[in-house]
């Protein structure tokens, strides 16, 4: 159930009114396990930094550009729009100290680790076209 900023108390007790509260800790309790799963993937997987500590199920990061000459907040606008027009996966930047990054949102308790193994899989796999095809453009020059 999506979230809003008006409704959110009645959708809150909708979910812990057919959960239960037992239920729904152990919903809680399973996107935790998972985004502290993505926050282990960010942290040893080579070209990403976490850019802030993870707050609840929020996993921000960066992708490095080994010093490419590219726009950083293009380059993960980029990846994100890659992402959702390929039907791979749904997130959002956020500008943390005036830098984009990748924000991650952990909510659908039905994730596996394999699911966010794909995700990342797919994540790298995009960066590392969109890298390959500036480093062409540059050669042009």
């Amino acid at each position: 159930m999506q979230y809003g900023r008006r409704a959110d108390c009645l959708k809150l007790w909708l979910i812990w009114n057919y959960y239960g509260s037992e239920g729904l800790e152990v919903r809680i309790n399973r996107l935790m396990k998972i985004a502290q799963y993505a926050e282990h993937k960010v942290k040893t997987l080579a070209p990403l930094t976490l850019a802030w500590k993870p707050e609840y199920l929020n996993i921000c990061f960066y992708h490095s550009l080994e010093k490419r000459q590219i726009n950083h907040d293009w380059f993960h606008n980029k990846i994100k729009e890659s992402l959702y027009k390929k039907g791979m996966a749904m997130v959002n930047t956020a500008s943390i100290n005036n830098k984009k990054c990748i924000r991650l949102v952990i909510s659908n308790p039905d994730l596996t680790e394999k699911d966010i193994d794909i995700f990342f899989e797919n994540l790298l796999k995009i960066a590392s076209n969109l890298l390959e095809d500036s480093k062409k453009i540059w050669q042009k020059f």
